[in-house]
């Protein structure tokens, strides 16, 4: 959910491929002060897609062109018409994911959504978080 909107990210979107490594890589990558600034650029995609299979990530969606892309029309302030408002950018090149996302939790009992960075346990004003 990005703020009212309810969105998915099917499997097959470039948004998909590109949400699910940066997912797993944030908190760990982004809450740690040796990286700096507290964000992600192509080259951090690029680096958890290199051992992948080309029948994975097609070689076309394997490029640092193709990533810029996929990041910029998705950007929460750009006016685009199928942006999906993922990502906040910080600096040319430099992505966060965006503070107004929310995900679903996976409590079946109770099914709630939480703030992004909230499911990552960010804390706000903690490195990483905005």
């Amino acid at each position: 959910m990005v703020g009212e909107r309810l969105l998915r990210l099917d499997r097959h979107t470039a948004e998909y491929f590109l949400f699910q490594p940066l997912w797993a890589l944030f908190k760990g990558r982004f809450a740690n002060e040796w990286y700096e600034p507290a964000a992600f650029d192509t080259r951090t995609v690029m680096e958890a897609w290199q051992h992948l299979p080309a029948y994975v990530i097609r070689p076309e969606r394997n490029k640092r062109q193709h990533l810029s892309g996929v990041l910029s029309r998705n950007e929460m302030d750009r006016d685009y018409a199928y942006n999906r408002r993922l990502f906040k950018r910080l600096r040319q090149g430099w992505y966060q994911f965006s503070p107004a996302l929310s995900i679903r939790s996976s409590d079946l009992e109770d099914a709630a959504w939480l703030p992004l960075y909230e499911a990552l346990n960010l804390r706000p004003g903690m490195r990483g978080s905005p």
